[in-house]
């Protein structure tokens, strides 16, 4: 059995939003004549375009695609925002992007990531085309992506644990747990509540425009007997960060057990380092990319460090030796194809191989507890970051 790609095909697309409606309907009105405006039972214009099996809406928000092998009857059809920007990108903007900003997750020991970003981004702003990041990572990556790097020594050398969570009182934790095993209750709660962390963020970043493309890595968890999904966030440049998209932020920053997962749209987000440790082949994949540049939380080398204390504490320490394995498992082999590649001048389907430029950074020696959120530990693992 033979295997085979998909060919790439370049579409026409515009989006339906309440500014663009009248304009988008006039032009998909063009394509295919039958369209008709109508009203949804929230009173919000919907375009309906006629099929051979059914009626498609267009709501607002939705993209609406000129369909590339058009037939009498489908000339064009809707796609929602989520899906068109996980599959579809700029053609204009696809040459320029080269330059993509790495930022897996460590927990607070993200301290160290935002010092060293800190020192980096002035020689390396101008050339970023993406950001792709998860767990604690993505908070450092939505700041850079707003241009607040500069916040981000006032926001580590002033963390507290209050700042970051709120504990739980373990009955609270129980009753949450039993309804759960019976399956009239979500698994919504865990040790801490992330509510605080979501309140520092948003006063930062919500209502912010993002000026290079960014992405954030979730896992959607529902029933016990439901498998996981891997998903990505994207927000394109040029778009302002709504509640909404910090929905997403904070999901990518929720490690399991000990933050609360996030419910959106009756589904549940966590951590997506939790089943890829690292957004590098994310990125690979999405943008013909010439350089990358990674600032991890944890050393390559791990030569041990302090002894968890809780089972809380073993869950956050155990998770972050994980991530960190898997993340330089993963980049270890990306070095060896890259080198193989530039060495060998491979060849695949009549085209040359690209070969990237790698800059990876992380810290030497063991941060600490990824779960002390004390300015005492965050402040000194910043300026660490910041000075090497």
């Amino acid at each position: 059995m033979g295997k085979y790609r998909k060919k790439p095909i370049e579409i026409e697309a515009v989006r339906f939003t309440n500014e663009t409606k009248d304009s988008v309907y006039t032009w998909a009105k063009s394509i295919q004549g039958n369209i008709s405006h109508n009203w949804d039972i929230e009173r919000k214009p919907i375009l309906i375009i006629p099929t051979l099996e059914g009626e498609m809406k267009c709501s607002l928000g939705d993209y609406l695609i000129v369909e590339p092998f058009p037939t009498d009857w489908r000339k064009i059809y809707p796609c929602k925002p989520s899906i068109f920007d996980q599959t579809y990108e700029s053609v204009a903007e696809k040459i320029m992007k080269t330059h993509a900003l790495i930022l897996p997750g460590g927990g607070s020991n993200g301290a160290w990531q935002a010092g060293k970003l800190t020192a980096l981004w002035p020689g390396i702003e101008d050339d970023i085309g993406a950001i792709f990041c998860n767990s604690i990572g993505s908070a450092n990556g939505i700041m850079a992506a707003t241009g607040q790097v500069h916040l981000l020594e006032g926001i580590w050398t002033n963390m507290s644990p209050s700042q970051a969570y709120r504990k739980r009182r373990n009955i609270s934790l129980l009753l949450n747990l039993g309804f759960y095993k019976l399956g009239i209750a979500k698994p919504k709660l865990a040790k801490w509540s992330n509510d605080p962390f979501r309140k520092l963020l948003r006063k930062h970043v919500v209502g912010k425009k993002v000026n290079v493309d960014y992405w954030c890595s979730y896992v959607i968890v529902q029933r016990p007997d439901q498998p996981t999904l891997y998903r990505q966030h994207k927000i394109a440049k040029g778009q302002v960060v709504t509640e909404s998209d910090l929905d997403y932020i904070i999901g990518s920053t929720a490690i399991p057990v000990v933050f609360d997962p996030v419910e959106k749209e009756n589904e549940l987000l966590v951590d997506g380092g939790m089943v890829y440790k690292s957004p590098i082949h994310v990125a690979m994949k999405l943008y013909d990319l010439k350089k990358l540049t990674a600032i991890a939380c944890q050393p390559r080398h791990p030569k041990g460090g302090e002894t968890p204390g809780d089972i809380i504490e073993m869950s956050g320490w155990t998770i972050a030796t994980l991530t960190a394995s898997d993340f330089y498992e993963e980049w270890n082999q990306m070095e060896k194809w890259n080198q193989a590649a530039k060495q060998a001048n491979l060849v695949i389907d009549g085209h040359p191989v690209i070969h990237y430029e790698w800059d990876l950074h992380f810290p030497e020696e063991d941060l600490g507890n990824s779960l002390d959120f004390s300015s005492k530990k965050t402040a000194p693992n910043f300026y660490l970051g910041l000075s090497v």
